[in-house]
């Protein structure tokens, strides 16, 4: 991990306060979302996509009756949960912002919130009476998880979940806890202890936990998991407000990378293989990915005629052996 490869998606963001920005990433439709939780909005781009079509969606504008300040997606069943300060509740919606209902009403300020999808359970952090708390996806059967009376409104929750346990940060310090409470560490962050340097964000892999701070706002540094080993790991030019590591498949797009598929009409119905010297396709033989037909047949989708010859190929890529892939070709 480190900065050789940085690509800006979106530049020019209007930013306002001493809020920073929290983001997350959609992991099966390749959505970017970020919150802005000073004006309370929230927006999307695409990525991985291609350059001209990533534009900026509105998501919550800040017209709007709600004003997000924390936000966690759940790519499994394709939700937004966000807590909101002007409800003081967590509100879940769907991916376009659609459908909003509230899940969970507070009579104090909810802070920053994080899920366990897997095992159908929202963290959150009641800011004013320094708790962690947790309950189900729906709402119920909420408990006090851990009680810290120092934790501020710019305290993040990370569950690191191969490890067994909820970190939150507290200004510039990392506290440790098993998920259910108990055997609570200190991580001591590194640099100055002033009491306005916080930690913006907080990540884990592997062995150990990343984070960014607003006083070495360019880095991103990391410890092991006991707070020691202290290295920089990535720098960038400007400050980092948040950030995350998506650990796994980055879906490349069909239109760009696709394995190749020749002498395709070998395939169609009414061929008859010589088995001597003809390999039939079956998924015992294909890794998945996108693929594209190329054959004497032509590159065109077959519309109202069954496949065969002259009437099988396309010249969109498709997916094979594996999982259905949540991606539009237009």
């Amino acid at each position: 991990m480190n900065e050789s490869t940085v690509t800006k998606l979106v530049v020019d963001l209007p930013s306002k306060g001493s809020e920073s920005f929290q983001i997350d990433y959609h992991q099966t439709n390749s959505y970017i979302y970020w919150v802005d939780p000073y004006y309370g909005t929230m927006h999307r781009t695409c990525y991985p996509c291609n350059d001209n079509d990533r534009m900026i969606e509105e998501i919550i504008p800040k017209s709007s009756l709600y004003h997000p300040i924390s936000f966690s997606i759940d790519s499994d069943n394709d939700h937004i949960y966000w807590s909101d300060s002007r409800y003081n509740a967590v509100i879940r919606s769907n991916l376009d912002g659609s459908n909003k209902t509230v899940i969970i009403k507070s009579s104090h300020g909810i802070g920053h919130l994080t899920l366990d999808v897997k095992n159908s359970w929202i963290y959150f952090m009641d800011d004013e009476i320094g708790t962690i708390e947790r309950s189900t996806l729906d709402g119920n059967a909420k408990v006090v998880v851990i009680s810290d009376s120092v934790m501020t409104k710019k305290s993040r929750i990370l569950l690191d979940f191969e490890g067994g346990r909820i970190h939150w940060t507290v200004r510039n310090m990392i506290r440790s806890a098993f998920l259910n409470g108990s055997d609570i560490q200190e991580i001591k962050g590194y640099g100055s202890q002033n009491s306005w340097y916080s930690i913006n964000g907080i990540a884990v892999y592997n062995d150990y936990l990343y984070y960014t701070n607003n006083w070495s706002g360019r880095y991103v540094n990391q410890i092991d998991r006991s707070g020691s080993n202290f290295a920089r790991s990535a720098m960038v030019q400007d400050s980092i407000n948040d950030m995350k590591i998506y650990n796994g498949r980055v879906k490349n797009d069909p239109c760009v990378t696709y394995k190749r598929l020749d002498n395709a009409e070998k395939r169609s119905t009414g061929f008859f293989a010589d088995w001597t010297s003809e390999e039939s396709i079956s998924d015992d033989m294909l890794e998945e990915g996108w693929y594209r037909i190329y054959s004497d047949n032509g590159d065109d989708m077959p519309t109202s005629q069954l496949p065969g010859t002259k009437y099988c190929g396309t010249m969109n890529p498709f997916w094979l052996n594996g999982t259905k892939r949540n991606y539009f070709i237009n």
